[in-house]
């Protein structure tokens, strides 16, 4: 219903509905079964006895679309996309399977490891230099849509240490600098927690979620004086309830800020992961400048690539 370019709604202001106020128009009459197209016709189609609900309708319409175009949808510089890191962005379960399939490949460890990258001779070289790829690409794409950043609870070196290690042929370390993108650690803000409501659903780690609050927050404070477009992609529901406290702290001053939460799947497969990130980098442009907040959680990658066209095509 509201997806109609400037021109139109100008022309319906400026010709057929200039005269009616939203405020005036009689609220007992119901709008339920009308289209912008029922009064994209005009008026000489409509049933006599649906004048007015018809005009309320194109009144309604016309109100809100003035109203979300104040929406910090579409503006770069009000956009603020974070990845988590582990089955986000890094297919870290997978690598772990790998790693207890093939102990004896040295694939190093989780944490702290100095070891060098991937042995080419490992059977899954080729796919990780293919994801690697995909990682450059999302973050080249979201870089381009607003400011981004990487917020994970592993401590620090993990995430470009576990680039360099598993990720053939990028040099994640290069590529932030280049794109300006931040690597905020949680565990580091666990002091910064009291800026965070941690009433989360029992069982969600509250201060998990707090963490990664005080950490989005941080990243936040450059446009806490405008309506903030948040989105947050990862693999589990801290960061997405981590997102959401985040958006509500922010919205005390900007009621107009969105939050928008992508949920992946759960301990995914290379496969899976790589899938992922090319449906989210599909739609991640439709995803920042859609108007309303959205909150995607899927179990499987069909799921994923059919909740997100269902909430965005329009």
């Amino acid at each position: 219903m509201c997806d109609v370019c400037d021109c139109e709604v100008q022309s319906l202001l400026s010709t057929r509905y200039t005269d009616f106020d939203v405020e005036s128009l009689p609220s007992d009459r119901s709008t339920d079964s009308y289209s912008l197209d029922d009064f994209r016709r005009g008026p000489e189609h409509w049933k006599p006895d649906a004048v007015w609900t018809a005009a309320l309708a194109a009144a309604r319409f016309i109100a809100k679309y003035k109203e979300h175009r104040k929406a910090p949808t579409a503006h770069p510089e009000q956009t603020w996309i974070v990845f988590d890191w582990d089955d986000t962005l890094m297919p870290t379960s997978f690598l772990d399977d790998l790693e207890r399939m093939m102990p004896k490949r040295g694939l190093g460890q989780r944490q702290g490891s100095k070891q060098a990258g991937l042995p080419r001779d490992c059977p899954c070289f080729a796919a990780m230099e293919r994801h690697a790829d995909r990682v450059r690409s999302i973050l080249r794409t979201a870089r381009s849509l607003g400011n981004v950043a990487i917020v994970t609870m592993a401590e620090r070196p993990w995430v470009p240490e576990s680039a360099s290690q598993y990720l053939p042929g990028l040099d994640l370390e290069v590529l932030l600098s280049e794109l300006d993108i931040p690597i905020l650690y949680g565990p580091e803000f666990m002091g910064s927690m009291n800026s965070c409501d941690t009433s989360v659903p029992e069982g969600e780690g509250d201060v998990y979620v707090a963490s990664k609050c005080a950490a989005m927050l941080d990243f936040l404070k450059q446009g806490a004086d405008s309506p903030c477009n948040l989105i947050s992609i990862g693999d589990s529901t801290i960061e997405k309830h981590a997102a959401k406290q985040a958006s509500r702290t922010l919205g005390a001053k900007n009621p107009q800020s969105l939050c928008k939460t992508v949920k992946l799947l759960t301990d995914p497969s290379l496969k899976e992961l790589s899938s992922e990130l090319e449906i989210v980098q599909m739609w991640l442009e439709r995803l920042a400048r859609h108007f309303q907040p959205v909150d995607v959680d899927a179990e499987t990658v069909e799921e994923l690539e059919s909740t997100v066209q269902r909430l965005l095509v329009v």
